[in-house]
């Protein structure tokens, strides 16, 4: 699912994290989760469509101020076409992660920027204690999760592709 040419960038910063050069791999790390976002819905939508109307529908039901095509809509809608969604991301995690993304990880503001790793305050340099092994270890359980939902849409499109429609 991924970018080749990514998946090389994260085995550098989990290198250059082994080296204890924590703002290094911190600042890949937070940079790379967006195109992990990008690269799951990219393989999502080659057999998903999904119509403008349910993109906008989401924002709106998860009160978000994003365009469907940033990160953060992407996210709602790879989310949201999981199979048992609700039961995984919503019953069991209790919808932590989820809101951990959207209100943390992706938010535009400097909320929690004391404890949290916040992607957008990285990237635009108005965080910088993102330089510790505590935060490294927040951003790779983010590009874990991602790389759970890159797993879980490979597995639906192998699921489609086997379906035949005999007319």
């Amino acid at each position: 699912v991924f970018n080749s040419e990514r998946v090389v960038l994260i085995e550098e910063g989990i290198e250059t994290y082994e080296l204890g050069l924590y703002a290094s791999s911190a600042s890949l790390f937070a940079t790379q989760l967006s195109g992990m976002i990008r690269d799951v819905y990219n393989e999502l939508i080659k057999f998903q469509r999904i119509p403008y109307k349910e993109k906008k529908d989401l924002i709106v039901r998860f009160n978000q101020n994003c365009k469907p095509d940033s990160e953060k809509g992407m996210l709602l809608q790879i989310v949201n076409y999981q199979p048992n969604s609700v039961f995984i991301w919503y019953i069991i995690i209790g919808n932590k992660v989820l809101q951990y993304f959207l209100g943390v990880a992706y938010s535009t503001k400097e909320n929690d920027i004391d404890t949290q790793p916040n992607r957008n305050m990285i990237c635009h340099g108005k965080q910088t204690n993102y330089n510790t092994k505590e935060m490294n270890l927040k951003l790779i359980l983010c590009m874990d999760i991602i790389a759970e939902l890159a797993w879980r849409v490979k597995k639906m499109q192998e699921e489609y592709s086997e379906i035949v429609i005999d007319v």
